[in-house]
């Protein structure tokens, strides 16, 4: 869904008094009304291991080294991004109203004994659908069918 709405927020933007917040819960809101029931049918594998054998559906699955992203959202509370790995909080498909109640819980970070969620810690993440889907990384959408992601240590110089 994060990613749906990002697409959202790019599309609507070109209207007149469209930014900030406003731009924000309008693109989410018409996500999660008219494109809720169209989350992806997903297959992931975590450091070459097939995690969901057979094609699941998601409302989320998102791979972070940073706890937070967006505006806000804690959606891998337990991620750092000195440890090497990267996180994945997969959140299954549910209802839309257990879904837009689990959203402030998510935002929060507080998701973690819910049963639609599971976390998973990886150096390398694939996942894979039948369709393309809408993906974002780093603040940028993009629609693919395969994405693949590997922590690579040390590919980085940083200056402090």
């Amino acid at each position: 869904m994060d990613a749906d709405i990002a697409v959202a927020v790019g599309q609507l933007k070109k209207y007149p008094l469209m930014s900030g917040a406003r731009l924000y819960y309008t693109a989410a809101l018409k996500q999660f009304l008219l494109g809720y029931r169209h989350c992806p049918w997903l297959i992931f594998s975590i450091d070459g291991v097939e995690i969901v054998p057979e094609k699941q559906q998601f409302v989320l699955l998102a791979v972070s080294n940073g706890p937070a992203y967006g505006a806000g959202f804690r959606v891998n509370p337990q991620a750092d991004y000195r440890d090497g790995y990267f996180d994945v909080c997969a959140f299954s498909y549910t209802p839309l109203l257990r879904a837009l109640k689990l959203l402030p819980v998510l935002q929060r970070g507080e998701h973690s004994s819910e049963p639609e969620v599971k976390f998973y810690r990886a150096k390398s993440v694939r996942v894979s659908s039948a369709l393309p889907a809408n993906m974002q990384c780093d603040g940028e959408t993009l629609r693919a069918s395969r994405f693949e992601s590997q922590v690579l240590p040390g590919a980085l110089i940083v200056r402090i």
